[in-house]
């Protein structure tokens, strides 16, 4: 069950992740419908990175600001297609073919049970040096790891 959906623990995590944002200075609503499965901004990223890696950020940025700013669900096909245009994806047309192409599915999923076996199992999660580290309250431990050469 997801954390948000967890008893208790939900009612924390919903509680700290406004805190969070107000400290950032960022505005942050809670989706009506949370967690969601964003397979459809996924894969849009996966096609922006190999084809306008400079426009990857922009669209994380536009994915999360329509979700947890606007409240707007993010998983149709046409609202990644609007959203990668809005970002200046020039090629909407191609990125829509990729998308319903079994081929970026196949990658998607294969990258995905590639993250599982290798022991992801949440968000943000990142390995530097094969040393995992999950959590945003991880970053500072990663910066840190970095700048020492791990410990």
């Amino acid at each position: 069950q997801s954390l948000s959906r967890t008893p208790v623990r939900g009612d924390y995590a919903r509680h700290d992740w406004a805190r969070l944002a107000r400290r950032a200075g960022v505005p942050f609503r809670l989706p009506d419908v949370h967690p969601i499965i964003s397979t459809m901004p996924s894969r849009t990223l996966l096609w922006i990175e190999d084809f306008q890696l400079d426009l990857v950020a922009p669209f994380a940025k536009a994915v999360f600001h329509l979700l947890y700013v606007v409240n707007r669900d993010v998983r149709e096909l046409k609202t990644a297609l609007s959203l990668a245009e809005s970002v200046g994806v020039g090629s909407v047309w191609d990125l829509e073919l990729a998308l319903t192409s079994g081929a970026l599915k196949d990658r998607f999923r294969q990258q995905t049970e590639d993250g599982v076996a290798r022991g992801v199992f949440g968000s943000p999660f990142f390995f530097v040096e094969g040393e995992p580290f999950w959590g945003h309250d991880r970053l500072p431990l990663l910066d840190e790891w970095l700048a020492r050469g791990g410990w």
